[in-house]
């Protein structure tokens, strides 16, 4: 049971240190140096502990040979490498440029000894036991099913089903399942879903107590508009970390999809890879939504705002994708007036939010051609 407890924590401390890693483009180095350098530096602890998690799980019959040694070498790099950094930027003088009490060479060994660490991984961790599943669609739900190989050859069977109608948010019954190994492909997409749109209405909360100043989007479309509060401070702080999250859950998703379509012996050939071309496109638009971090607001505004229109269209794409992956029978009541609405919304909002934005004139401050309150609509 301890195993078990320490495992688990270890992976929640890492999955909140990679998420928390995107603090690293929100907090510039210009701000300040010390805090934008603790999000990688926690990252480095939270990579060696699910390291360390993954040594003290395995049977020592697994261990490879020196195993032990990478282990508290891995560790000493790691810690060492974070306190001489952190030291180091709190007792730099910026208008002498005198650097702290620890000597350069030794910050650099750590810092590379970190580095080479990684490649030695794949030869020191443990190398088993492995799992195996074998996949297979389960109705009514047309959800995915698993069948997990015991190492005595025997198996279990753990069922992806979730009770239809749904019941409650599905972030939360995610959230709830997780233990039990509750997977549907929707569900993890509407999980994504839901957690945007939070993050969204959270983010316009805290700039509208906090920050007076109007965003450029903003003051191009006339109106507040939710996607310009992800975009300032001090929004940016919670946008970060739970953005990666929206990213692995709408990913996630496209993957187990991808896997479901492959069992599907009635999916033609034409359906399966439109969806499947769909979902890769809605993925890498997913894994590019951080680029909103690097092409700023104010600096590089207008690259800024097309990273997440063009998140606005992934979300859509992927909705195309899953509805042409499920059969007819699957599919809600209105479900072909939904996505007609939802197609007008999503390409709407973008071409008419980009439009102003191209026609907006910064020294008059004057608007281009489309009525705020039309933007407006299809944004919301």
């Amino acid at each position: 049971r301890s195993q078990w407890n320490f495992s688990y924590g270890a992976s929640l401390v890492t999955s909140f240190g990679f998420c928390s890693s995107f603090l690293l483009f929100v907090i510039g180095p210009s701000q300040s140096a010390l805090w934008h350098s603790v999000p990688f530096l926690q990252l480095q602890v939270a990579m060696y502990l699910s390291c360390l998690a993954l040594f003290y799980e395995t049977d020592p019959k697994y261990h490879p040979r020196w195993s032990g040694l990478f282990c508290v070498f891995y560790g000493v790099s790691t810690f060492g490498f974070a306190v001489c950094a952190v030291i180091q930027l709190l007792t730099y003088d910026a208008a002498t440029k005198t650097m702290g009490p620890v000597p350069w060479w030794l910050c650099a060994l750590f810092d590379r000894c970190w580095f080479v660490c990684l490649p030695l991984s794949s030869l020191f961790k443990p190398i088993g036991p492995s799992i195996g599943f074998v996949f297979r669609i389960v109705d009514p739900s047309d959800c995915l099913s698993q069948m997990a190989v015991l190492p005595d050859g025997a198996t279990t069977e753990q069922t992806f089903i979730s009770n239809c109608p749904w019941k409650g948010p599905a972030a939360w019954r995610l959230f709830r399942s997780y233990l039990k190994e509750v997977r549907c492909p929707e569900e993890l997409a509407c999980a994504g879903g839901e957690v945007l749109v939070l993050l969204l209405i959270a983010s316009g909360v805290l700039n509208y107590a906090v920050n007076s100043e109007a965003p450029l989007l903003n003051k191009a479309v006339g109106y507040r508009s939710l996607w310009a509060d992800i975009s300032s401070a001090p929004a940016l702080y919670l946008v970060g970390p739970l953005q990666g999250l929206v990213a692995f859950l709408f990913i996630r998703a496209f993957n187990l999809e991808t896997l479901r379509m492959n069992l599907m012996p009635n999916l033609s050939a034409c359906r399966y890879w439109m969806a499947y071309v769909l979902n890769c496109i809605a993925g890498l638009s997913f894994a590019a939504f951080s680029l909103n971090f690097v092409y700023r607001s104010g600096k590089d505004s207008y690259m800024h705002y097309y990273v997440i229109f063009q998140v606005q269209m992934a979300v859509f794409l992927a909705y195309i994708g899953n509805f042409l992956a499920n059969e007819r029978r699957t599919r809600p009541a209105g479900s072909y007036v939904f996505i007609v609405l939802f197609g007008l919304s999503a390409v709407g909002s973008a071409a008419l939010m980009s439009l102003q934005l191209l026609q907006y004139n910064h020294e008059t401050e004057e608007r281009g051609p489309v009525p705020w309150w039309l933007c407006m609509i299809f944004d919301y």
